[in-house]
């Protein structure tokens, strides 16, 4: 059996995120943006954590962070974790 070897690159880190506002008079949505420097820092890690879950939520894998499924983090139920 032949082995490929891939180097993945890691996620795009973006410089913004996006705040969706309610629709404009042409009714459509607009969205406004503002630098991830203007976020609190727990705001910024709850969109880590809910982007996290949401990474392996579709890739229907457990997060090893959570020890409840056989993982070996030190997090008993991570957000991820589908018993959590």
């Amino acid at each position: 059996m032949a082995e490929i070897r891939l180097s993945l690159k890691p996620f795009t880190v973006p410089n913004y995120v996006s705040v969706q506002q309610p629709p404009s008079n042409e009714d459509r949505h607009t969205d406004a943006f503002h630098p991830l420097a203007a976020l609190d820092a727990n705001v910024l890690a709850e969109m880590c954590d809910e982007f996290r879950a949401d990474v392996f939520r579709k890739a229907g894998k457990p997060d090893p962070s959570c020890t409840c499924l056989g993982g070996n983090g030190p997090v008993p139920h991570a957000r991820s974790c589908p018993l959590g």
